[in-house]
């Protein structure tokens, strides 16, 4: 559920393409957190990709990126939703 908030609002915070980037990187996330909480033991072709998939994410936002806006959970403007 959270997860599902947060992806809305990347997508209206950061341009849909950018959210969608970082949408991608929650194999990543998987991997890690498998580790961490599970004790599963990571292989280097699961540290390679995920290593390609984390510099694929970081193209994507980077050449995306020229007018990227970060989120500020702390401005006044954010509104803790879609704005329209």
């Amino acid at each position: 559920m959270v997860s599902y908030i947060m992806y809305y609002i990347a997508i209206n915070r950061l341009q849909p393409a950018k959210a969608t980037g970082l949408n991608v990187s929650y194999v990543v996330w998987t991997v890690i957190f498998s580790a961490i909480f599970l004790g599963i033991g990571l292989g280097f072709q699961v540290i390679i990709t995920s290593l390609i998939i984390i510099f694929g994410v970081y193209i994507i936002i980077k050449r995306l990126g020229e007018n990227f806006r970060r989120i500020n959970f702390e401005s006044d403007n954010f509104s803790g939703g879609l704005r329209y």
